[in-house]
């Protein structure tokens, strides 16, 4: 790993090995739109936190009994919850941390309720302050509790 000093930027280097003669090497950089390093451990804790919420939120649905579980259904919530964490860690927004966790948990969260929007208000709404309320809940935990504040 080298840290580059016009762009400031993070290369990691890893190769894989398909036979003795062939050797591939790929870069993993992190870049952000000003230059400067992005905070991995951020990324890292949101992206948990949205696991964590995912776990919550599919197991809400279960306990609640209201909406048979499918495959997509599940597999829509866990994406959505895990993908509100990894945006949450990702971006540079400089704003008032509880309004950036709510804006992105809206945002993220609007990508996936809106489909049950005309079919079940009542779980499009509640559906969609529970994404509110996760993003609220990742960037409280990850800008208080683990001292990861927006790079």
């Amino acid at each position: 790993m080298k840290v580059c000093s016009p762009r400031r930027c993070i290369v990691a280097k890893q190769y894989i090995t398909i036979d003795r003669k062939f050797k591939i090497c790929y870069d993993i950089v992190f870049i952000t739109d000003r230059g400067v390093p992005m905070n991995v451990k951020r990324v890292i804790i949101c992206t948990i936190g949205g696991i964590i919420a995912a776990a919550i939120c599919v197991g809400g649905m279960a306990a609640g009994g209201r909406v048979e579980l499918t495959a997509v259904i599940i597999a829509s919530g866990i994406g959505n919850r895990v993908l509100i964490g990894f945006v949450i860690g990702i971006s540079n927004w400089r704003i008032n941390s509880l309004l950036h966790g709510a804006l992105i948990g809206l945002l993220v969260t609007l990508s996936s309720s809106v489909g049950i929007l005309f079919t079940n208000m009542q779980g499009f709404i509640m559906y969609t302050v529970a994404g509110i309320v996760y993003g609220m809940l990742i960037e409280l935990f990850a800008t208080k509790v683990f001292k990861a504040p927006v790079a």
